[in-house]
């Protein structure tokens, strides 16, 4: 893949990727902070909606570091898949 190429698809991930990434982290981490640490449904929302932040800061900082543009989309497959599984078993 030719590099400007390469960088047009980090781009569309550090953005979209990352968005849609940290969104689904966030849902997937309010069942599991009210399960296991017993907290407030209110309590888990706020604390998610800010580890959110950081995941996508992550994500995004993490697409420009790997090296090969296939094994990118492959890893944010895998998680968002991992975590669709998480926010499906423990969905009300």
């Amino acid at each position: 893949m030719n590099y400007p190429l390469s960088i047009l698809f980090r781009v569309i991930n550090a953005s979209i990727g990352a968005y849609c990434l940290a969104t689904l982290a966030s849902i997937a981490i309010v069942p599991i902070l009210s399960a296991l640490f017993s907290i407030q449904l209110a309590d888990a929302v706020y604390c998610s909606l800010l580890l959110s932040y950081f995941i996508f800061f992550v994500v995004a900082i993490i697409s420009f570091s790997i090296s090969s543009v296939k094994h990118l989309y492959l890893g944010m497959t895998t998680i968002s898949a991992l975590l669709v599984i998480i926010i499906l078993s423990f969905g009300s």
